[in-house]
């Protein structure tokens, strides 16, 4: 699939001089993130969160000092490579520029709701969720903020006495509470009614968030994601986790193998489906590249193994005797599994000991 299958093709601009006020009506219809500046051609996009905190004069401040350069796709790009992109990016949308013009824009949720129904449903909410960050339904606004940008969040659901969830609160119910009426913009050209609004009860700016449990399946999340920013996970009412669309696009990217190396055998591919197959458990325990030597000893079917394991903290060693390739590299993973073990137990007793000293 490429991106220009499931890109949206109907952009909606503004250029430098626009206001802040323009932006944040327009993102607020539209349920925009983030809108694309373009002088002719593409310079950068502007951000509702960036937005929101200006402290000039909305209906007069130009959006020229807010824009931020991002990278940018192509229409026959891979959406695989998008999707890394997208991630690596930290942005939930990318322009697609050709030859300086912006022919589209790709974005999280256009990608979620192009999967194939069989890629996820599988797939339980349990297994994807993000830790959740809550704060009381009577917290300040200010410092509602606060905790987004310190945490790189974007969504805070509230909680009440009974630490049970009482509603959500998000960058969208935060503008929209500003642009209901056209004198609550115009109150943050005075410092202190913007102080007063800063001071407001979180559960002012919140909404009835859309819930699932954590033994919801993901084809079922990804259909509640078109309807809102989140999905929260309640468990007895309260708030265990918080799914994204951005949660669902690291399912679907494209994983990293650990570089497998083997040498010294006429056909390793035996050897190499093995290794790569159990590579992805061996990531867990910080595993960065492996390497295994094979000799086959005089004119007997008997075998030398050597496996070597490159990890964050350095380097594992094992080796064996067998007397056939398939025995060969059990035993080697066998060998090579428990020093891992070894090595990670004695990780944690040094932890525990400076921890006991203090240091």
């Amino acid at each position: 699939m490429k991106v220009e299958e499931i890109m949206t093709k109907n952009v909606y601009t503004l250029t430098k001089e626009d206001t802040v006020s323009k932006a944040i009506s327009l993102m607020i219809e539209k349920r925009f993130h983030q809108i694309p500046i373009v002088e002719n051609e593409y310079c950068g996009m502007v951000f509702l969160k960036n937005l929101i905190k200006s402290r000039g004069d909305p209906t007069k401040t130009k959006l020229e000092n807010f824009v931020v350069s991002t990278p940018t796709l192509k229409k026959r790009m891979d959406i695989y490579e998008a999707i890394k992109l997208l991630l690596g990016s930290g942005l939930r949308a990318l322009p697609v520029v050709e030859d300086g013009n912006i022919v589209g824009i790709l974005s999280e949720t256009d990608v979620i709701l192009n999967i194939k129904r069989s890629e996820v449903k599988k797939i339980k909410a349990r297994e994807i969720l993000s830790n959740v960050i809550t704060l009381s339904e009577n917290e300040k606004l200010k410092t509602v903020l606060r905790t987004m940008e310190k945490n790189r969040i974007s969504s805070v659901p509230l909680i009440d006495w009974k630490e049970e969830l009482s509603g959500c609160i998000n960058l969208f119910s935060i503008a929209r509470f500003l642009c209901q009426k056209k004198e609550r913009i115009e109150s943050f050209k005075s410092a202190k009614e913007k102080e007063n609004i800063l001071n407001n009860p979180a559960k002012y700016f919140s909404f009835t968030p859309i819930t699932a449990t954590q033994d919801t399946a993901l084809d079922e999340i990804v259909r509640m994601l078109q309807d809102g920013e989140e999905v929260i996970i309640v468990e007895n009412k309260k708030p265990v986790g918080i799914i994204k669309a951005r949660d669902v696009l690291e399912v679907l990217a494209p994983k990293e193998k650990i570089p497998v190396v083997v040498s010294g055998v006429e056909n390793g591919r035996e050897v190499l489906n093995y290794f790569e197959k159990i590579s992805e458990k061996w990531e867990k325990l910080g595993t960065q590249k492996i390497a295994v030597q094979i000799e086959k000893l005089g004119a007997r079917e008997r075998y030398f193994g050597r496996i070597k394991v490159y990890t964050k903290k350095g380097l594992l060693i094992a080796s064996t005797h067998a007397f056939d390739l398939a025995s060969l590299i059990r035993d080697l993973r066998s060998k090579i599994e428990r020093e891992m073990i070894k090595e990670k137990e004695m990780r944690e007793e040094r932890r525990k000991m400076l921890k006991m000293r203090g240091e």
